[in-house]
């Protein structure tokens, strides 16, 4: 009989923080799957949702005693934006609460920490899951060019090219 290595608590708790890790980085890339809204119907606000994880930039609100409220120069109703954070999974048989692009990113995460755990050098592995996993911070990416090659230089300037 072969030994346990790793209990299904330990696995959880591994794809829980690929989960956190991964929806961390959709957030920083402001992700549209992470965006959410909530209705502050009164000047007495409204609870923060539960799967609450931070504002949206520019929203015009702030957050008091566990409720968001509108900037004083609004009028409820209104809508503001936030960004969401998926759920935990409590199962081995559970579904991972991110689109599914990003679950093969969720589980290199949670691969990497349990082969840590076992004292396997993983640096290589991880560098090797960011570029496969496609999940890149805004900073990473050139506005215009999600996907696609950013075109090459030739240097010169725009009079060379015939364009003022």
């Amino acid at each position: 009989m072969d030994a346990l290595v790793f209990t299904d608590s330990e696995l959880i708790h591994y794809i829980n923080m690929g989960v956190s890790a991964v929806a961390n980085q959709m957030i920083a890339a402001m992700n549209p799957y992470t965006v959410k809204s909530v209705t502050i119907s009164t000047t007495a606000g409204s609870d923060i949702p539960g799967d609450f994880h931070s504002m949206m930039p520019g929203e015009l609100c702030y957050i008091m005693n566990g409720k968001v409220f509108l900037e004083d120069a609004l009028t409820p109703p209104r809508n503001i934006r936030y960004f969401s954070a998926p759920a935990n999974i409590d199962d081995v048989e559970d579904t991972i609460p991110l689109p599914s692009p990003y679950v093969a990113a969720v589980v290199n995460v949670a691969v990497e920490l349990a082969a840590m755990r076992i004292g396997k050098d993983v640096n290589q592995e991880r560098q090797g899951h960011m570029v496969m996993s496609n999940v890149r911070t805004a900073f990473q990416t050139p506005l215009g060019f999600m996907g696609m090659a950013a075109p090459q230089s030739g240097g010169g300037s725009s009079a060379d090219k015939g364009q003022p």
